[in-house]
């Protein structure tokens, strides 16, 4: 066998499924410009946000959500793209990620191909800089994307590439 690869397709219904309110997980970046294109083309305008940032689930965007990285709480930052729904279940499973930045945030925050590296972690809340719950004042416990995503996740195509061009179904579990 040539380069195992395994390719998982999660449902649109999961794929339509918004983010926890307050999630943790690692955050990568868009190369420059990237992330105003896309915000421009999807007609959301970035004025008086921090950034644009893209979730996994297309239901987020348009959300204003907060973010704690390596320079504190910062925001409202403005959901503006979502992952592709091919390569969602790669991003998460595999790459642990809740969120991608767009490049001013990364370039602030030290991340970029020869700074501080592809990614770091991140607590996104969509309730506030404190997450704190506003009808009982409690703290939010930021939630475990990856974990969450393991738990929940819908799955409707399970892959195995096997080389010369050729694919094997393997039995999906839930």
């Amino acid at each position: 066998m040539n380069n195992l690869l395994l390719g998982v397709l999660i449902t649109l219904s999961f794929w339509m499924t918004p983010a926890p309110e307050v999630a943790r997980g690692y955050a990568v970046w868009y190369a420059p410009g990237v992330m105003e294109a896309t915000c421009r083309y999807r007609g959301i305008d970035m004025s008086g946000y921090v950034d644009g940032i893209a979730m996994m689930s297309p239901a987020d965007i348009g959300q204003e959500v907060w973010i704690k990285g390596p320079l504190g709480w910062e925001g409202p930052f403005i959901v503006c793209d979502c992952g592709v729904r091919g390569q969602v279940w790669e991003m998460v499973m595999v790459r642990g990620e809740v969120i991608e930045v767009g490049w001013r945030t990364a370039s602030r925050w030290g991340l970029g191909p020869h700074d501080g590296g592809w990614k770091t972690m991140v607590t996104v809340s969509k309730t506030g800089p404190y997450s704190r719950d506003p009808l009982d004042n409690e703290w939010i416990r930021p939630v475990d994307y990856v974990k969450w995503f393991e738990d929940n996740a819908e799955l409707e195509v399970c892959r195995i590439w096997v080389g010369d061009h050729d694919w094997a179904y393997c039995p999906l579990t839930n």
